[in-house]
């Protein structure tokens, strides 16, 4: 059996690890690109069995709003063609819109259609499927719901804390919040810098770090100038390799997700798999994802004080952030690729319930 996926990105280690975990079971997993055209690779070079679509902004959206319809219509008729030569369509919801909010309108009159069309889809949280139905109109029959599986062996072990925090220039003794990945204005990361510089000035015993590419040279100078050199405010604001990533996790006593929207996060699973505590609003597919030990460290997203209160609770309860992490690695633990692909495959064939 061959499968194509569409798109493909090398930067998030989710596709190549469910590449592996199919190849495992005699599936041929197919790189369809990063977003160009594909009708004509379907048809007469991959000839692919099935057809297994991730994110849809890279196929409908451009930069005015005529062109993303026009495209939109192109994609819409080019999967129903595929569907029509007797090949199986996939697609695994990540999210409901792009990030970025560009056209949002347009990406779920996409995605409405495309759960139409689409034999399958898969969720990696039951919050997921709900928006799949109450949001893009999916009926919940074609729904299968599965974990994120955990990235537990896909990166070095985690550095020791006393190393981690040498390298990185950290008070040994302070509370270390960290915030990693990509730095976008949607992850709440000014947010985050305005909680930590309220409690900063009345405890000592805290610093903030993050980790990340800044999504624009003005965003990253509106960062920089909201922090204004605060001593315990930390920028390391560059693509963080996979090779970095222990002595970050290492060096933090607790991982920061202040997001202000959210579906489906690959991050927090990894925070989790690296053994951190974490602190987050309860929205998306959070609250499924954390398990009950966090509760002190989750937070309703609508009330204002909710992030800073959380960063406190961490402050107080720092010699329990450990147990609270080794709680959430082995939570994760559970989470497999191997479980990912069986799914992925009994609906490839069709055998799914």
């Amino acid at each position: 059996m061959k499968v194509v996926h569409l798109p493909c990105y090398q930067e998030n280690p989710y596709q190549s690890l469910l590449f592996k975990a199919l190849q495992l079971r005699g599936i041929k997993a197919i790189d369809g690109g990063g977003g160009g055209n594909f009708l004509r690779s379907i048809l007469f070079r991959w000839k692919p069995d099935v057809v297994h679509f991730h994110w849809l902004h890279p196929y409908v959206l451009r930069p005015s709003a005529l062109m993303s319809w026009l495209r939109t219509f192109r994609f819409l008729a080019e999967v129903l063609l595929i569907r029509i030569t007797g090949r199986r369509i996939v697609w695994t919801l990540h999210n409901i819109s792009n990030h970025e909010g560009r056209y949002p309108h347009i990406e779920r009159f996409a995605g409405h259609w495309l759960g139409k069309i689409a034999h399958r889809i898969i969720c990696h949280s039951h919050f997921a499927a709900d928006q799949a139905v109450d949001g893009l109109g999916i009926v919940r029959s074609k729904i299968h719901v599965t974990p994120h599986p955990s990235y537990i062996g896909s990166y070095p072990d985690v550095v020791k804390p006393e190393v981690a925090r040498k390298q990185l220039g950290l008070n040994p003794t302070s509370t270390i919040l960290l915030f990693v990945g990509r730095v976008c204005a949607y992850k709440g990361v000014s947010e985050l810098i305005s909680a930590v510089l309220l409690l900063a000035d009345k405890n000592e015993n805290i610093e903030l770090v993050i980790a990340g590419r800044p999504q624009s040279k003005e965003y990253e100078g509106e960062l920089v100038e909201l922090a204004n050199h605060h001593p315990r405010i930390h920028f390391h604001l560059h693509y963080i390799a996979d090779e970095e990533l222990p002595t970050y996790f290492g060096a933090a006593d607790v991982v920061v997700f202040p997001f202000q929207q959210i579906l489906t996060s690959g991050s927090v699973v990894l925070a989790m798999n690296f053994g951190r505590a974490c602190i987050a609003p309860r929205i998306g597919a959070i609250p499924e994802t954390l398990p009950p030990t966090q509760t002190d460290l989750t937070y309703d997203p609508q009330d204002e004080n909710g992030l800073s209160h959380c960063i406190n609770q961490a402050i107080q309860m720092q010699s329990n952030l450990p147990a609270i992490g080794a709680e959430n690695r082995r939570c994760s633990e559970t989470w497999t690729w191997d479980k990912l692909a069986a799914d992925c495959e009994a609906i490839y064939r069709k055998n799914s319930s």
